[in-house]
């Protein structure tokens, strides 16, 4: 699905690792772009990249406990089609983890830059390892970063709230 930009994770990953800096990085979920996931990392040698298969949300939500932060490189698709507030995004911010994602209409109501995440142009890995990089090199600040994003759940994502307005 060319909507989420996978491809330029893994490029941002090729960045970090050229510079040096330690990450390991999973991908979970299946779709057309795999086999040119998997060939892009093995041409370009890019270690601790691990490729998982879809899992149920249980399991997916064992990843996430683990993980220090969330990346979902939003794309406008070839065809126009775009992912607009996705639930990944919602799921690990309600989580407490601080993500990071394109700089898109929409997204934008959601990730607040700098506050509960960070907002990076589309399509451009080196402003995601920029982001990845810059998350890492603060701990401090995935702790805030966390606790804001859930915040954010709560106050606008509540179902509670949601059916309110739908009423």
């Amino acid at each position: 699905d060319d909507q989420k930009g996978v491809n330029y994770l893994i490029k941002a990953c090729h960045i970090l690792h050229a510079r040096g800096i330690e990450y390991e990085c999973t991908i979970i979920g299946e779709g057309p772009e795999k086999e040119a996931c998997q060939k892009l990392i093995a041409e370009q040698r890019i270690p601790n990249m691990h490729l998982i298969d879809y899992l149920p949300n249980e399991a997916v939500k064992e990843h996430l406990d683990r993980a220090t932060v969330f990346v979902l490189p939003c794309e406008i698709a070839s065809d126009g089609r775009r992912d607009i507030l996705a639930n990944a995004l919602k799921e690990a911010m309600a989580m407490q983890i601080p993500v990071i994602t394109s700089k898109m209409c929409g997204i934008e109501e959601l990730v607040d830059d700098g506050v509960n995440g960070m907002l990076v142009p589309p399509q451009n890995p080196e402003a995601i390892a920029d982001a990845i990089e810059k998350i890492m090199k603060h701990p401090d600040q995935i702790t805030i970063m966390g606790q804001k994003a859930r915040e954010k759940i709560d106050k606008c994502f509540n179902i509670k709230n949601e059916a309110q307005k739908l009423e």
